[in-house]
Parts: C-alpha cells; sequence; structure tokens
C-alpha cells in the first residue's frame, strides 16, 4: 500500500499548480537522441519548471501509479488516465501533432489535480522532479531569463520565441509495456507554441542546428 504523500522529492513542500506543453525537442543525452516534449511547470514557489519528458515516460508515469494502489483498478480515475493514453496513441499514429501535444497536456493536468492521496505520491511527484535535462528558473530570475541546467546536454535542435516550424528526422517508435498503449512516435520533430523562457529576441531568430 502507498502512503499518502511521498516526502523523498524537492516537490515535497512545493505543489504544481499549472502546466502546458510548449512543444517538442531532439535532445542527446547519455541514452542517445530522443524526442522529448517540453512541459512549462509552475510551482507553488512561483518558479518555472520546463520538463522534457518521452511518451514513454508518460507511460512509465501512469504504470508506476496504476501499481502503487491496485485497490483503485477499476475506478473512473484509472479509466480516464488510460483513455488519455489511448487518445495521444491514436493523434500519434494520425501523424498529427497539434492532437497529440493537447491531449499530453490535458493528461498531466488531470495527474497533477488528482485527490492528494494520488497527486502527492511517488510516481506523480517523482515525474515533476527536476532531472538533469530540465530547466528551472527560480523566482528571483524570473525577469533576467537566463537559461541554465543541471549538467551539461547537447540539444540537436533548440527553438526560441518566435521561431518557425521546422522539421527534423524523426526517433524510433517507443513502446510501454503491460497495459500502457503503445504510444509510438511517428512524426518528425515540429515545433507547436511559441514561449518565453528565453530572452524575447527583438528580431525573428531561426532554430540553429547544432
Amino acid at each position: 500500500m502507498a502512503t499518502v504523500a511521498f516526502e523523498g522529492t524537492s516537490l515535497m513542500n512545493m505543489f504544481v499548480q499549472n502546466c502546458w506543453v510548449v512543444g517538442t525537442q531532439r535532445i542527446i543525452s547519455h541514452r542517445g537522441e530522443e524526442e522529448f516534449i517540453e512541459v512549462r511547470t509552475e510551482l507553488s514557489d512561483r518558479s518555472v519548471l520546463y520538463l522534457h519528458r518521452t511518451d514513454r515516460d508518460l507511460g512509465s508515469l501512469l504504470k508506476r501509479l496504476m501499481d502503487a494502489f491496485p485497490e483503485d483498478i477499476a475506478t473512473p480515475t484509472r479509466s480516464a488516465l488510460l483513455d488519455g493514453l489511448v487518445r495521444i496513441r491514436d493523434a500519434a499514429e494520425a501523424n498529427d501533432i497539434e492532437i497529440r501535444l493537447q491531449e499530453v497536456e490535458k493528461l498531466l493536468r488531470r495527474v497533477f489535480t488528482l485527490p492528494i492521496k494520488y497527486s502527492r505520491s511517488e510516481a506523480v511527484l517523482t515525474f515533476f522532479e527536476q532531472s538533469p535535462l530540465d530547466l528551472m528558473i527560480r523566482e528571483n530570475n524570473i525577469n533576467n531569463m537566463e537559461p541554465y541546467y543541471q549538467s551539461p546536454v547537447t540539444i540537436s535542435v533548440h527553438h526560441r520565441i518566435d521561431t518557425e516550424p521546422c522539421q527534423c528526422p524523426h526517433v524510433q517508435s517507443l513502446q510501454v509495456l503491460g497495459t500502457i498503449p503503445n504510444l509510438g512516435l511517428r512524426r518528425p520533430w515540429t515545433s507547436l507554441r511559441q514561449h518565453q523562457r528565453l530572452v524575447a529576441p527583438k528580431t525573428k531568430k531561426r532554430l540553429s542546428l547544432i
């Protein structure tokens, strides 16, 4: 049986207040080159965390959540979460990047607004915990907006404000085992939305490829 609130992360005294999907990025990390969904997350201490998560991470989040609460196997909450994953998979198979990322955003908002039994569990807090690939902007740095990462990474495509959509080669399909639907990626990288996590340039800048 999982505890009501997991306190093993830096988020134990904070809450996720809101989040929305910015777009996707290809990042070269220790695991090789992967496509990540970038999610702007606003925390209760007024800091902003830019998460980089794969579709596989989404599937793992729900699998860990359901494994932690097996007694809730037939609840509407579980069904709604699984339905969200199915819609993400269907949008990916239909090559509809906009719908896919909209469904990711809906799913994450549903997760962090769950009752505290779930939203403060180890599975959820670990997902929203800052990783070496994630960008944290503290409250006192909001106006400066200079990016920094926990450890050096190589970003093969970096999108900025006022950039135009571009496409790069796609990655291999990802599959989550068990009851989680297959969330294969079948579309090249496409920037969906603009965001302002970097200093906004006065003129438009295109993406730089490393």
